[in-house]
């Protein structure tokens, strides 16, 4: 490439990078202003997920349920004692005789459900919470996977201009070839065909639906736009 060219090349934002995850990756993050840092959501499988994931709380639930009905039943000091004290619960639980086997393996087996429940609570949470707030995740919290799923929940959705945008020059539709070349290929070369699928990192404040109706209607008249977002793009109507 000649001195010219590349000038050329810079001017526009035009990225060197191989074509693919590479170039798609370049071009999002040379957006001065971000607002190409759009992603799918996947709901679909977010809920899904969330789903495996309470049932797989809820049948934990079940043995807890059962192992405190048997424990109504057996009413014996080690019970009564694990029932009113960790530290006792505890020993009880990791108390081994001379051969490596445990004294009281139905306490052992009570702990271990016990902690199996605080992990799966923590992933579950964090999971649904999708709480608009700013979230420091530590080893100590429980509310780490409900968190995620409400954040993209309320989170804005991207600008449909911007999506528009972006899918024009993911598809390379202003290449003039008759048939569209994504930049990335297999299930990806969807990314931006569903826009109530989409998160954007960051959506400007001044993003109403006056400038919305705008650009949708008129977008073609306005030819100064931010060059990294709109360069290579044509709106349809």
């Amino acid at each position: 490439m000649n001195n010219a060219n590349e000038s050329r090349c810079c001017r526009a934002g035009q990225s060197r990078a191989h074509n693919g995850f590479p170039r798609v990756a370049d071009k999002i993050a040379s957006d001065p202003d971000k607002t190409t840092t759009i992603y799918r959501r996947f709901d679909r499988l977010s809920a899904r997920n969330l789903l495996f994931l309470e049932a797989e709380v809820a049948e934990l639930e079940a043995l807890q349920n059962k192992y405190d009905a048997d424990d109504l039943i057996a009413a014996n000091e080690v019970v009564i004692e694990s029932h009113s004290s960790w530290r006792k619960f505890e020993r009880y639980a990791t108390e081994k005789d001379q051969d490596g086997r445990y004294t009281q393996p139905s306490q052992a087996a009570k702990m271990e459900l016990a902690l199996k429940i605080r992990d799966k609570l923590k992933e579950y949470r964090m999971s649904c919470s999708r709480e608009p707030r700013t979230v420091i995740v530590t080893d100590d919290s429980s509310d780490e996977a409900l968190v995620v799923h409400q954040t993209l929940l309320n989170s804005k959705p991207p600008a449909t201009t911007t999506v528009k945008a972006m899918r024009n020059w993911f598809l390379d539709k202003n290449s003039g070839n008759a048939e569209l070349r994504p930049q990335l290929w297999g299930s990806s070369k969807t990314k931006y065909d569903e826009i109530h699928d989409l998160v954007a990192l960051r959506v400007p404040a001044d993003q109403d639906r006056i400038s919305e109706f705008i650009l949708n209607k008129f977008g073609v008249f306005f030819q100064v736009f931010p060059p990294l977002i709109l360069q290579g793009t044509k709106f349809t109507r």
